[in-house]
């Protein structure tokens, strides 16, 4: 019996104990478990070997912002220093090849203005250059060579021979003289034998070659003829008198020489010219003055032939010119 009570207190003492150590236990092992699991996940660490400032600037809006400026600013300097390479080498050299027209001219492009040179032949009566000008444009003629007035004068007394530049030279003869006085010359106010620029309109060029074709035929009719001057001629003389009058009240006959800048008076083609003499019924009139005749052919018998000449071609003048000037024209783009 004693040994039966014994057991009977122990048991209720041992269980409250068993109970209160299996639930230490549970929670041991629990909290066991979870630091095990918590020693576990802190030995995990995650190391960014390349592009660690990236990932880093990630997290700061700031930096992100200063990047992405810089950037921008690399950007902005790099494009402004290839514009300003690109302007240099187009100021330098230009960047369109040359040019030429069908009347010879040789036009070089730049980037704000075109340079034109063309050889212009003194014995032809208004050369067309081809060169296009708008009305208001700014130009500069610029023209070098030399030329002489009469080419059989120039081989029988080639030692006696005046050679003329662009500025030309007042007459010295006795009839040129006499014509001059008048005002005879194409651009009257310019110095006699300068180089004039002309600046046509298209019913201008219409009217200019229908003279010249009329002139050319006329002289191959009346060779085979054997006649002086007919009707037709007459009229020639007419319209090419009455076109140098519309054109110098136009203005549209510059004196250039060997340098001249200037606002295009009227827009046009730009044609060329020895500031000389038409033949016309006043130059006629002059020379066959009693007393101007008396002045001008007593004794000089190579005079006579001219007038033949003259009323064959009204600019028979200018054919017998020889020398070239190079014009050199520079416009505004």
């Amino acid at each position: 019996m004693d040994e039966i009570a014994s057991v009977d207190s122990i048991s209720d003492t041992d269980c409250s104990d068993a109970l209160s150590l299996d639930e230490n236990s549970k929670k041991n092992n629990v909290n066991g478990y979870a630091n095990t699991n918590n020693d576990r996940l802190q030995e995990v660490h995650i190391v960014v070997n390349r592009h660690k400032q990236f990932f880093e600037m990630l997290h700061s809006p700031r930096q992100i912002f200063r990047v992405v400026s810089l950037f921008f600013v690399v950007v902005l300097v790099l494009f402004g220093g290839l514009a300003i390479v690109a302007l240099s080498i187009k100021r330098v050299a230009p960047y369109n090849i040359i040019k030429s027209n069908e009347y010879g001219a040789l036009l070089m492009s730049y980037e704000d203005k075109d340079i034109i040179n063309f050889m212009f032949n003194t014995a032809e009566f208004m050369a067309n250059s081809g060169i296009e000008v708008k009305e208001g444009e700014d130009i500069e003629i610029k023209a070098t060579g030399t030329f002489n007035t009469t080419i059989h004068y120039l081989v029988e007394k080639n030692l006696d021979a005046q050679w003329i530049d662009a500025d030309g030279m007042e007459p010295t003869n006795i009839r040129d003289s006499l014509l001059r006085a008048d005002g005879l010359h194409i651009a009257p106010s310019a110095t006699a034998e300068c180089l004039l620029c002309v600046i046509l309109t298209n019913d201008d060029i219409i009217s200019l070659e229908s003279i010249k074709d009329k002139t050319w035929k006329n002289i191959s009719s009346m060779k085979k003829r054997h006649q002086n001057l007919s009707e037709q001629q007459d009229s020639v003389i007419e319209n090419i008198t009455s076109l140098i009058n519309h054109l110098n009240q136009r203005r549209s006959i510059i004196s250039v020489g060997k340098n001249r800048k200037f606002k295009a008076p009227q827009s046009g083609t730009l044609f060329f010219v020895i500031n000389d003499l038409i033949y016309t019924k006043k130059v006629k009139n002059i020379l066959y003055n009693k007393e101007n005749y008396q002045k001008v052919w007593s004794g000089v018998d190579e005079y006579k032939s001219d007038i033949e000449r003259f009323e064959l071609c009204p600019f028979a003048w200018y054919l017998d010119n020889v020398g070239s000037f190079l014009v050199t024209i520079e416009k505004n783009r």
